[in-house]
């Protein structure tokens, strides 16, 4: 949902609101990449005059103690209960028994959940006064958090940035489904970050949900085409002028299509001696990614980064010449709307939300998820075609600019958000 540039914030005067954001993960000191989404939306609501803060349990579960028995010893060494700050943000976290992972609905979990955090919850309001729950993605706790919301008499939004929504509508009996559904019928608002999502859950719950888009969009200023730092970076990574760079961001997993581009990077390198690849993002199939690598004979080739702070993505993005991003599933990706506000030409897969940030051929262009034959037919012309990519790029930061600048777009969530108390 964008907002007309005629449009002025201070001719809408808000009641105040003041917001809970619950979610399982949040970017600390040790993993300043994770769940930046979530960190996007805290950082426009406080823009937008509302008051937020950040509750952030971390479950504890019979696999945790399996896979990590010195974490699973060092829990009970460690508060239950704790804070910090991050980027003025204040952070409540805490940390409770679980049975079955987070990511599986069962009534066992949130009720396990709904034990555990009510009494923090019920803390936090009365030291805050929090008139607003706004819950990220769907797991137990948010389940457990709506219900505690509704006792409390607050209202209660749910963020959803699914990446894999469709495998979730295709399978109405598996566990996420009914979670979702479940979630979503408890929540006043849900808040979803494209219009593919939207209609996925309106479908999801049959029409009985009051949903709205909102393009959290990215930072123009932050996420630009910037000569000088691309040189640093080049050099960084010892990258020769003469080098074509392909690079994907994200996490380095099965579902953001990272296998088919190291074959589609390999069978290009055979015709373009020159090519390079680099990967950044949290390597969670480390053992996989790297035989996958060496099967390639590649090494010298590839790049890996890992995860990394995201006031360094910019610096990695205009290191490189083109953009890949054949991920199979998608909510809105941040990292395709960064990379064309950095002017670089972008091919990716078309799924969730990314035909909604992407023109076809004008912008960039679109392949089908899971497709390498389509993926090495779109790499080719733009490998031989310098103009080609800076003609792509430059539409692409016009669109960012017009519909996904971050600055201007969490005005209208506001007054959403605002409206739904109001008229409640």
């Amino acid at each position: 949902m964008t907002v007309p540039q005629t449009e002025k914030f201070t001719d809408y005067p808000m009641a105040s609101l003041n917001i809970l954001v619950v979610t399982e993960a949040y970017p600390s000191h040790d993993r300043p990449y994770r769940m930046c989404f979530a960190h996007k939306r805290v950082k426009q609501l406080l823009k937008y005059g509302c008051r937020a803060q950040v509750f952030c349990p971390r479950s504890i579960t019979l696999g945790t103690y399996l896979r990590a028995l010195k974490e699973a010893a060092g829990f009970f060494k460690t508060p239950k209960n704790s804070s910090y700050n991050w980027d003025g943000i204040s952070i409540h976290s805490m940390r409770y028994h679980s049975f079955l992972p987070s990511k599986i609905h069962s009534r066992t979990n949130s009720h396990l959940a709904y034990r555990a955090i009510k009494p923090k919850l019920q803390k936090l309001h009365r030291e805050y006064r929090f008139n607003l729950f706004d819950l990220v993605h769907a797991t137990p706790l948010c389940l457990a958090a709506s219900r505690i919301a509704k006792e409390l008499g607050l209202y209660c939004v749910q963020d959803v940035g699914m990446s894999d929504i469709d495998s979730y509508y295709r399978d109405p009996q598996s566990c996420r489904f009914k979670l979702q559904r479940e979630i979503m019928l408890a929540c006043d608002l849900v808040v979803c970050v494209s219009d593919h999502t939207n209609q996925m859950m309106k479908l999801m719950a049959d029409g009985h949900v009051q949903t709205v888009t909102h393009y959290a969009g990215v930072d123009p200023a932050m996420y630009r085409k910037d000569i000088k730092l691309r040189d640093v970076y080049r050099r960084k990574l010892c990258y020769t002028p003469t080098e074509i760079v392909l690079l994907l961001v994200g996490h380095l997993i099965k579902r953001k299509g990272v296998y088919e581009l190291i074959e589609v990077f390999t069978d290009l390198s055979k015709e373009y001696t020159n090519l390079r690849l680099l990967l950044l993002g949290e390597l969670l199939e480390k053992t996989r990614v790297l035989q996958a690598i060496k099967a390639s004979g590649m090494e010298s080739c590839i790049t890996i980064v890992g995860g990394v702070p995201p006031d360094q993505v910019p610096g990695y993005m205009n290191a490189a010449d083109l953009f890949v991003f054949p991920s199979h599933s998608e909510g809105l990706p941040n990292a395709v709307m960064e990379a064309c506000a950095c002017e670089m030409p972008v091919i990716a897969s078309n799924v969730g939300g990314v035909a909604e940030i992407i023109d076809d051929g004008t912008s960039g262009l679109l392949v089908k998820p899971t497709d390498k034959a389509d993926l090495c037919r779109k790499i080719r012309p733009l490998l031989e075609s310098p103009q080609a990519r800076k003609v792509l790029g430059k539409k692409a930061r016009e669109i960012i600019l017009k519909r996904f600048d971050y600055n201007n777009n969490g005005q209208a969530l506001v007054r959403k958000l605002e409206s739904i108390v109001r008229e409640s």
